[in-house]
């Protein structure tokens, strides 16, 4: 009992085996040799007859029939369940192995019956010897039951201990012996099956961790992105998944573990992934190189399809290395598109900003800083274009404009788009004194030739500012800044000019940096003011209403014209803030007014970008209490060349509002004809520009009427813009037209 406890109490550490792992201890059961079975049914056969022709007893002959009948079902069963049932589902693994236990009982009974009805029935010595000889074998035939502990230690019990009992009650020294021999051979087999029992179940649970593991190892092989392949020291394939095989077109038939790398690479050649080479020994001396004489490491293979391979590749423990492969095709493609676009215009093909400025810095060096020009193209009327035929025709346009800049150019020049509609050429001029103003001739000549897009007839052009080396700059900073310094002369002087940079320009620059600084600082601190222009009625000359004029009296600098600052502010995106401002100031004065008395108030296009402005009207008019019938906004032709429907979607909002919406500057513009149809104003103002001339006669005088005879038939009211004198009050007044308003000069 000392020796048992300690086995029980070690077998009860085991681990809990898997329903799979008892699974595969049933399969061991079943998996005796047939003849252990048949060497038992024989032995039990010949002593049960012998023992019943020796002592006539019955009891002998039933024993060993019974272990007759119980080997040869077991048999049978086991026949079965090898042939039909194996491998089994670990759910049906308890009721086979109590179909074992039992038979195997059965058997073992039939042995232990029989050895204990010999001793009690007190038989003659050689009969005891027999019986003893028997039973003592049959514990040997069941010694692999140490699978199943249970029938392995009931076996045991039958088997020994209820022999060594029975044999107890004969008396004698020599009885006791042997009973105490059996006693003393039943504790060791349980030693031994516990024993055995513990090592087949870690065994067991060992090898399920293993095929686990196997199973997950070959999943994340059959499941990698990238082919995976090893080597031995002996330079022998080992393992490789079957990415590796797809990726590089490997047969299965033909590579197998066990392959050289010398034969792996004849028939990656054989099959065409290395296009022309050298001769295989090379090849091979060149690929183990990389993979033999470096501990780890990363190089690509281009395939004869055009795939990239990149194969990263690391020595393993005891010779030979592991790599992985990765098809890099589209991610190199796609890294090379990156790198294409960081450097070039997307829309045309051409260098950006950040090329240019390394092609200039290029130059200045291989040229010594001489002889180099840079020319800032600006497209000129190139916003309407966009604005009023849509983005898509825009694109065209600047795809073709781009390939005839390109043709100007000559193999020493260099061309790139630097912003929407500005464009860079960087040209050497070395040895060509007035290749400079050819060249820029020749791009305005060419940009301003008309383009037909989509049915659309298109004439644009270009300004040019031009800055040279060393004259202008030495670097590209100053190079770049002194060419944008002359665009912008250019286009301040008119379309289709080129113009060379010249030191006063960097002082109008500074000029202007300088009125920016002094434009926010006057919106911040209130340094505007609002002016009040008349009109009136020429039927009776009583003032109607005023305009509300904007004024900047400019600390240090005196009066700054809206002409001057207005542009500047909406470049500089501070004409919301300006005209918010001089919405709530027209209004909140314009409300002290006469009730008969209004107000008109000029918007910037740049407004009608936010759509919030409907909003601003109606806070400036309910926090100054001012009717919304007295206020009129005006508009240009540039709000409408915008966006047609979100103008005339505004416009509706603020005849909804109550106020009144006029066009100004009328017949200045291409369209404004059709825009005069198409929404909805209630006043037109005729432009000054034909006003003064209108006692003059001729076509100033003809358009005036050709307006005012228009704003009559479709119901709108005409005013005069600017009347500065007798002449053109009392031309206007012989025109017939009562009711309609005119200005006065501005105060």
């Amino acid at each position: 009992m000392r020796t048992i406890v300690p086995s029980l109490i070690e077998a009860l550490k085991l681990p809990k085996p898997t329903p799979a792992v008892r699974a595969r201890m049933v399969e061991r059961l079943y998996g005796m040799e047939p003849g252990v079975f048949l060497s038992s049914t024989l032995a039990a056969t010949v002593i049960g007859v012998v023992l019943y022709d020796r002592t006539g007893d019955a009891v002998f002959l039933f024993t060993s029939m019974l272990v007759v009948a119980s080997v040869v079902v077991l048999l049978a069963v086991t026949r079965h369940f090898t042939r039909h049932v194996r491998p089994i589902e670990p759910g049906q693994a308890r009721q086979w192995a109590i179909t074992f236990g039992l038979f195997s009982l059965l058997i073992a009974g039939g042995v232990g019956l029989m050895t204990s009805y010999a001793f009690l029935a007190g038989k003659d010595a050689l009969t005891l010897l027999i019986v003893e000889t028997l039973c003592l074998g049959t514990v040997c035939s069941i010694t692999r039951n140490y699978f199943s502990l249970p029938t392995m230690l009931l076996q045991l019990v039958v088997l020994l201990v209820v022999p060594a009992i029975c044999m107890l009650q004969l008396g004698g020294v020599a009885y006791l012996v042997i009973a105490l021999g059996s006693v003393a051979l039943f504790v060791n087999m349980v030693q031994v099956s516990f024993g055995l029992h513990r090592e087949m179940v870690l065994s067991l649970v060992k090898d399920e961790t293993l095929e686990t593991q196997h199973h997950r190892f070959d999943a994340a092989l059959a499941n990698m992105a990238q082919g995976l392949c090893m080597f031995d020291a002996e330079e022998r394939l080992v393992v490789f998944n079957q990415r590796y095989l797809e990726m590089h077109g490997f047969s299965a038939s033909v590579v197998r573990p066990g392959m050289s790398l010398e034969d792996l690479l004849r028939h990656s050649i054989e099959i065409g992934n290395h296009g022309v080479v050298d001769d295989l020994q090379a090849s091979y001396l060149r690929l183990r190189a990389q993979m033999f004489d470096r501990e780890e490491g990363t190089f690509s293979h281009l395939l004869e399809d055009g795939r990239t391979i990149e194969v990263s590749h690391q020595k393993v423990e005891g010779g030979g290395w592991v790599a992985t492969h990765e098809d890099i095709t589209e991610r190199k493609r796609r890294d090379e598109k990156i790198a294409y676009m960081a450097r070039h215009d997307d829309l045309t093909g051409l260098g950006n900003r950040a090329t240019f400025r390394e092609q200039l810095a290029a130059a200045l060096e291989r040229t010594g800083g001489s002889d180099i020009a840079v020319l800032a193209i600006d497209l000129d009327r190139f916003k309407p274009v966009n604005d009023t035929l849509g983005h898509p025709v825009g694109d065209a346009a600047m795809q073709i404009l781009a390939k005839r800049l390109t043709a100007c150019l000559e193999e020493d020049g260099f061309v790139a788009r630097i912003g929407g509609d500005e464009f860079a050429v960087l040209r050497d001029c070395a040895g060509r004194p007035h290749c400079v103003a050819e060249l820029a001739e020749r791009i305005i000549a060419e940009l301003s030739r008309p383009l037909n897009i989509k049915g659309h007839q298109i004439v644009l052009g270009a300004s040019i500012g031009i800055a040279q080396a060393p004259q202008h700059g030495s670097s590209v900073d100053e190079l770049l800044r002194h060419a944008d310094l002359a665009l912008y002369r250019a286009k301040d002087e008119g379309f289709g000019r080129y113009v060379s940079f010249s030191p006063d320009m960097d002082g109008r620059m500074r000029d202007r940096r300088a009125m920016e600084l002094d434009l926010r600082r006057a919106l911040r601190e209130g340094e505007f003011s609002l002016a009040y222009q008349p009109f009136v009625e020429l039927a009776d000359g009583q003032i109607a209403g005023f305009e509300a004029l904007l004024r900047w009296n400019r600390p240090g600098g005196g009066d700054v014209g809206p002409a001057t600052f207005i542009p500047l502010a909406e470049e500089m995106g501070l004409i919301s803030q300006l005209g918010e401002w001089v919405l709530r100031e027209a209004c909140q004065e314009a409300a002290s007014w006469p009730d008969e008395i209004g107000i008109a108030i000029n918007l910037s296009p740049a407004q009608f970008r936010h759509g919030n402005l409907p909003q601003l009207l109606l806070h400036a008019l309910a926090s100054s209490g001012l009717d919304p019938a007295r206020l009129e906004i005006e508009i240009t032709e540039g709000v409408l060349l915008q966006n047609e429907e979100a103008a005339r979607t505004m416009l509706d909002q603020i005849r909804t509002i109550g106020a009144q919406v006029a066009m100004d500057d009328f017949g200045t513009g291409y369209s404004s004809l059709g825009y005069l149809r198409s929404f909805p104003f209630d006043k037109i103002k005729i432009d000054q520009a034909f006003v003064k001339d209108v006692p003059s006669g001729g076509d100033a005088l003809a358009i005036a009427k050709a307006i005012v005879t228009l704003g009559n038939s479709l119901g709108r009211t005409v005013l005069a813009e600017g009347v500065e004198n007798e002449a053109q009050y009392l031309a206007l007044r012989q025109m017939g037209v009562m009711p309609d308003l005119i200005r006065h000069p501005e105060p």
